[in-house]
């Protein structure tokens, strides 16, 4: 079996709807937006990719030989 699977590290934000609002929440932070999806876009497009790569370590690259 090839396990060449992203290994997650931290827990990223987690978002889902709650009272016709967007609820954006992680250990930090809670946003709740009641406006638009505009708003919520915005702020999904500000998370950098870095930041995201940076929650999993390496991923193999190749199968393990046999």
């Amino acid at each position: 079996m090839i396990d060449d699977f992203p290994i997650y590290k931290n827990k990223l934000p987690q978002i889902w709807l709650e009272d016709d609002k967007f609820v954006i929440e992680s250990d930090s932070f809670r946003y709740e937006i009641a406006d638009d999806l505009k708003l919520l876009f915005k702020l999904c497009r500000r998370f950098k990719s870095d930041a995201i790569k940076q929650t999993y370590t390496g991923i193999v690259t190749e199968a393990p030989k046999m």
